[in-house]
């Protein structure tokens, strides 16, 4: 006899799923109860409700089987790049993330998310000395009083600002768009160990 999957096996394997858009995938896992619960109502009414297409709900509803085992995959996948999946349904998803429109479902976080005030510091990839001098100079500061400094780890203003919180002894998070295990921008790797282990 197969088990229903539960919420977080549900909500990884979702995250899995190219074929699901991502504001689909934020809106069906914000009513994953209603829909998941309720395979039986018509899927017009269903997909209304939930606010997503008939197609994408249908796909979501084809994941349902093997949700258990994908989720499975998918968080020995993370172990072994020496990550933990997150989902909005777990105890440890950062509250702030919650009070977005559509949070994402899940996140794959290597080290830890710091508590406290943070602040977000981006900019060109392609920034002059005067761009790199201040980003560093105000995460430096930030970073020595405490605040995380968080973001993008592209190139540019991202980086400097990451090392500049890493130099003052402070926090700092990447937010990776490509996922990890990727060397993306090419040679941050070292950069994403440090702010891993130390940041």
């Amino acid at each position: 006899m197969l088990f229903p999957p539960s919420p977080r096996e549900l909500l990884i394997a979702l995250n899995t799923a190219p074929s699901l858009s991502r504001p689909a995938l934020c809106r069906l896992a914000l009513a994953l109860d209603r829909w998941s619960a309720a395979p039986e109502l018509p899927l017009s009414a269903l997909s209304s409700e939930v606010g997503v297409p008939v197609p994408s709900l249908t796909r979501a509803l084809a994941r349902l089987p093997q949700a258990a085992a994908a989720a499975a995959e998918e968080e020995e996948q993370a172990a072994r790049l020496g990550a933990r999946l997150v989902t909005l349904r777990d105890p440890d998803y950062p509250a702030a993330l919650l009070r977005l429109a559509l949070p994402p479902p899940v996140l794959a976080i290597q080290g830890e998310i710091p508590a406290g005030p943070a602040l977000a510091v981006v900019g060109s990839r392609r920034a002059d000395p005067y761009g790199l001098e201040a980003a560093d100079l105000f995460a430096r500061s930030l970073a020595g009083t405490g605040v995380t400094i968080v973001s993008g780890f592209a190139l540019g203003i991202d980086a400097a600002a990451h090392r500049a919180a890493l130099a003052a002894g402070g926090k700092t998070v990447a937010v990776l768009g490509c996922g990890l295990g990727v060397d993306y921008p090419r040679g941050h790797r070292r950069l994403g160990r440090d702010i891993a282990e130390n940041g």
